[in-house]
């Protein structure tokens, strides 16, 4: 069972009474219905009479309680919805941030955004429809039983073909309801991904293509919405045709009977004021179904945006053979280490790799030799073929597990818009100013951001300053966090030369225990240092 499926799960365990409480508000809401009809009857069959006032403060009673009871369980089962939708999303949350799955950002948040918008439904009304449509009409059509039962079982016969077709339908609808999610991932990770690169098109003037590409992927998604709203309303239709061919032939029946031009069936008789109650109560009867069909589509996108959430956190590391862990002593061992998409063809071949406390472990490779690739596969799992891994001696499954034990910075360090001190917290300031100072001093920044440098300004994406002072500038948020383990992929990268001798020389200065990967010679000195050559990683003598 995943995380999501117990946040369901214990929601639906503490709502339950609640549930209860609008099961019963729904079956009063039927027993006024069928008072309702009762009382119509009673005013308009013959002889018509100028009606009691009391019979008319009677009937608008009734018509209050019945629109009371309705509106008090829909408006607790939208709230219901709306809560569980905001537990599912946070739990939807914290499994990308625990797991980190391959998909783009932008089609991860256009799924958690729009695309569980319908889990409101599913999880809210739509449990309460269901069971509703199966006790409104059972105690509508037990009313028409009593007053003329050969009615009652004519409308019941109709009734199995409606779940048939419904479910005929279905078939095409879970297709449709996929391909929007489908649709509304990949233009949310194809919009981002253009708008990342968006001063680069403006530059290379492709910033019209682009458009007319977005332009492409929403009109995939309008046909793929488009698909889902006919089947809809061919659900609609369908309904309305049996519930319209139903009633007609009620209609018919008691028309003729009272005409006298057909004798009722089994000898029985109807009586005006009965015809009429089973003219009112026949729409009564499918009233609660179409109620439900109106949910079932929302239901039905709901369970597709809820599989594609489960294969999207499915993309990250699923127990691959374990290996027995060889127990070492060093901060960060891996024992038969493999990395890869294929068993036969892995990007990296099995290895051990052990880096003892305080070390720098340094992996050369060239450009595309799989080293970002064997960093995925550490951070969060991705890719990883077969292996254990250990961290201060503890079996994990990657780093994320320990994650705050473990500081990364990447080759591109992005900064939003304000101050030095908001740059190194990311927004959340927890740390002393003292403590700030001290890691801006320690990546040779404090005395280059001037008299008041936390205070200092940072226009967008760091603007104001250098690309070597930016990649300080993430290594000092990455030492803010004091971590047991320092991951850098490629920090000397689009620098130039003095900025990345600087930086190199900085960071053989830090006494933290560190795994490195570059091609940049300047760490060729390291003591520890490991090539990535055809697949395998061997250490240099």
């Amino acid at each position: 069972m995943t995380d999501l499926d117990q946040t369901i799960d214990k929601i639906a365990a503490e709502n339950s009474h609640n549930r209860h409480q609008d099961l019963a508000l729904g079956t009063a809401e039927a027993g006024f219905a069928i008072a309702i009809a009762i009382w119509i009857a009673m005013l308009f069959s013959p002889p018509l009479t100028a009606p009691d006032s009391s019979m008319i403060i009677v009937l608008m009673v009734l018509v209050l309680a019945r629109r009371i009871a309705s509106d008090w369980w829909f408006q607790r089962s939208e709230r219901l919805g709306q809560q569980t939708l905001t537990d599912y999303r946070s739990s939807f949350s914290k499994a990308v941030i625990q797991r980190l799955p391959s998909e783009s950002s932008g089609a991860v948040g256009a799924l958690a955004i729009e695309g569980t918008e319908p889990v409101a439904a599913r999880l809210g009304r739509y449990p309460t429809l269901r069971a509703l449509a199966v006790i409104q009409p059972i105690l509508v059509v037990i009313a028409m039983g009593y007053i003329h039962w050969p009615v009652a079982v004519g409308i019941l016969i109709t009734t199995p073909l409606i779940p048939l077709l419904m479910a005929l339908i279905g078939v095409g609808a879970k297709s449709a309801s996929q391909k929007q999610v489908d649709a509304l991932t990949r233009l949310g990770a194809h919009y981002l991904d253009r708008i990342r690169g968006l001063e680069t098109l403006w530059m290379l003037g492709g910033a019209r293509d682009v458009g007319a590409e977005i332009e492409e992927k929403a009109d995939q998604l309008r046909q793929s919405t488009m698909g889902v709203l006919k089947l809809a309303f061919l659900t609609s239709a369908v309904l309305e045709f049996f519930s319209a061919l139903a009633i007609a032939m009620i209609a018919v029946y008691v028309g003729l009977s009272l005409l006298n031009l057909i004798t009722p069936l089994f000898g029985l008789t109807i009586t005006p004021l009965e015809g009429l109650c089973l003219l009112i109560l026949a729409p009564e009867f499918y009233n609660p179904i179409r109620r439900l069909m109106a949910a079932w589509h929302d239901a039905s996108e709901a369970k597709s945006a809820d599989e594609k959430v489960k294969s999207m956190l499915g993309t990250q590391w699923k127990a691959p053979s374990e290996t027995p862990p060889v127990v070492s002593t060093a901060r960060l061992a891996l024992t038969q280490y493999s990395v890869g998409f294929d068993a036969d063809k892995p990007l990296i071949e099995a290895t051990d790799l052990a880096i003892p406390v305080g070390e720098r472990c340094i992996i050369f490779g060239p450009s595309g030799s799989g080293k970002s690739q064997f960093l995925g596969s550490l951070l969060n799992g991705q890719a990883r073929l077969s292996g254990s891994l250990q961290f201060d001696t503890q079996p994990i499954h990657a780093l994320t597990d320990i994650r705050e034990q473990v500081a990364w910075m990447g080759q591109a360090q992005w900064f939003d818009e304000g101050d030095i001190k908001q740059a190194l917290s990311y927004g959340n300031p927890v740390h002393t100013d003292s403590q700030y100072l001290h890691v801006l001093n320690q990546v040779g920044l404090l005395e280059q951001l001037g008299s008041d440098p936390l205070n200092r300004h940072l226009g967008p994406r760091g603007a104001g300053l250098s690309g070597g002072q930016l990649r300080r500038l993430g290594l000092a948020r990455a030492l803010l966090r004091q971590p047991q383990l320092l991951i850098l992929d490629e920090p000397t990268a689009h620098l130039d030369a003095d900025s990345a001798d600087q930086l190199a020389h900085l960071i053989r200065t830090l006494d933290t225990t560190c795994l490195l990967v570059t091609h940049d010679h300047r760490f060729d000195s390291e003591p520890m240092i490991y090539d990535l050559v055809a697949c395998r990683l061997e250490r240099r003598p």
